[in-house]
């Protein structure tokens, strides 16, 4: 249920003129003409041209403040806008006069989706969906912000009763391979993916995510194939760009890795995943400047609620390798913060703590804090039993010994 973005004929853009200069004709003969503003306004919509309809919309709202088609629609463009304040505000008085308007809570829904207010999105489309049960868009949209809370069940469920409803509509089939990839069952992943893709072959974001779901089972050999499709329908899709690199990397064919890092980030230049994965290309090519400029990059450019630890982890071992011990505790610092279930991230930092800061107290505490999170790992008793011992602390490394050889 793709919709193509169709440009415009000559004859489409000649009848929208000759709709404006009726209005502009109505508008003129009588400037208190709340409804011609708004035809007008509609007609500016339609051609995308939203600060002008706004415009209209709040003229006629000036005229006739009831008027619930001016207010709705100008809800409507404030969001195309990118105002989301405002068209919260207007969608909502349209819904307190008319609290059966199907489309009002269908475009607050993508209101609060847009301002990440997920429960808000979902309780609006649940709304939408009671007015109109039979409209898969609801269901689906539901469903995308219940994937977006970690609640895939509930989306599957959302998802099933859109392709209930529209069996052809391929969106509702990739968005259930995305919670099959992420639950890591890639074969019913590929295969939902596959259905999207056999009602529409051009659906180039379903190519992309098979292309994934290949990657994450290791068949880099089917993988490339798919991002190839969805660049062919997109070019400069930076995702896809991204994703084709590394599959290039993990083949082993660094140069074209980074050949597709460079395009990616030249279509999108505040893909952060792109420069950090850019940054391991030029790790694994021993150019650690231009690695940790990357790193650097993909750091800067990740919104806060975005951040990779690995973009920090990474960044800490070329630090460590340039001997600024300092420097890699504050990225590791950053990464803990991140991902504080990451038990190499604490080892990684203890190492630091103990060899180039000689700092056994906080060694040890991170040792510890990687054994609650790993404790069959015997190699982090044996540094701890270590620190242990340098700190004089006799019994605890003997008892770390004891656990050590309980282990081998």
């Amino acid at each position: 249920m793709s919709v193509p973005s169709v440009e415009p004929s000559p004859r489409d853009i000649s009848a929208a003129r000759a709709r404006i200069a009726v209005c502009n004709h109505a508008i003129e003969s009588d400037p208190a003409n709340a409804r011609a503003f708004v035809k007008r306004g509609e007609i500016y919509e339609t051609d995308g041209d939203f600060a002008r309809a706004a415009a209209d919309f709040t003229r006629a709202l000036e005229l006739d403040p009831t008027d619930i088609d001016a207010r709705y629609n100008r809800g409507c463009a404030y969001r195309e806008l990118g105002d989301h304040a405002r068209a919260l505000v207007d969608l909502t008085a349209v819904i307190d006069v008319t609290p059966n308007h199907a489309a009002a809570f269908y475009t607050r829904g993508l209101v609060h989706q847009a301002m990440n207010h997920l429960r808000a999105a979902i309780a609006d489309f649940t709304t939408f969906i009671a007015l109109e049960p039979g409209n898969p868009y609801g269901f689906y949209l539901r469903g995308t912000m219940r994937e977006a809370l970690a609640e895939p069940e509930f989306a599957l469920a959302d998802y099933d009763r859109a392709l209930r409803i529209d069996p052809s509509f391929d969106a509702a089939h990739s968005a259930r391979g995305d919670v099959f990839r992420e639950r890591g069952e890639l074969e019913l992943a590929i295969e939902e993916y596959s259905k999207a893709i056999a009602i529409d072959p051009k659906a180039g974001s379903a190519y992309n995510n098979r292309g994934i779901a290949y990657d994450l089972k290791g068949d880099h050999a089917r993988a490339l194939p798919d991002y190839d499709r969805c660049l062919a329908l997109d070019p400069n899709n930076s995702s896809a760009l991204n994703n084709r690199g590394y599959s290039h990397r993990l083949a082993g064919n660094l140069d074209r890795a980074i050949a597709d890092y460079d395009r990616s980030i030249a279509a999108d230049g505040c893909n952060a995943i792109a420069y950090l994965n850019r940054g391991v290309a030029w790790y694994d090519k021993a150019d650690y400047d231009r690695a940790l400029a990357d790193y650097t990059r993909a750091i800067e450019n990740a919104p806060p609620a975005k951040k990779h630890a690995a973009a920090f982890a990474n960044r800490a071992s070329i630090w460590e390798m340039k001997g600024e011990p300092d420097r890699a505790i504050a990225d590791l610092d950053s990464a803990v913060a991140l991902d504080p279930n990451d038990a190499s991230l604490y080892r990684r930092r203890g190492e630091l703590h103990y060899y180039d800061k000689h700092d056994n107290r906080r060694a040890i505490a991170d040792y510890s804090r990687a054994i609650a999170l790993e404790p069959a790992n015997s190699d982090l008793y044996t540094s701890r039993c270590a620190a242990y011992l340098r700190s004089a602390r006799l019994i605890r490394a003997l008892a770390d010994l004891w656990r050590l050889l309980k282990l081998l």
